[in-house]
């Protein structure tokens, strides 16, 4: 449940136009509910490793969507990783984004 909860958070923090704490006070006004045996919320023995990057941008994908506030974006994350024996280095950048009213808005603007 914890990507679900993160992607959900994420969402609707872009979504406020002021700087906000990112704690757990920021869903209070939402519920949220991951029936169990869900994929958001499996039983064991699900396989449970090594989604979350596809999970995370399906729900981002979805939110908006639902919001009618942007198209689905790339869908997944590019991972970079590199290191030795010693010390790693492991992120995940995140893709294109979906078009939306404002970014179209502005290219309009500036193809003018």
């Amino acid at each position: 449940m914890a990507v679900g909860k993160a992607a959900v958070l994420y969402v609707f923090r872009t979504l406020v136009d002021e700087p906000i704490p990112l704690n757990e006070g920021c869903l209070k006004p939402l519920e949220l509910n991951f029936p169990p045996g869900s994929m958001l919320n499996p039983a064991s023995p699900a396989a449970v490793a090594g989604g979350n990057v596809e999970t995370s941008q399906a729900i981002v994908d979805c939110l908006y969507g639902a919001l009618g506030i942007m198209a689905a974006a790339q869908g997944t994350m590019n991972n970079l990783t590199f290191g030795n024996e010693r010390w790693q280095y492991y992120e995940t950048i995140c893709g294109g984004s979906g078009a939306w009213r404002v970014m179209m808005a502005l290219l309009r603007f500036r193809l003018i």
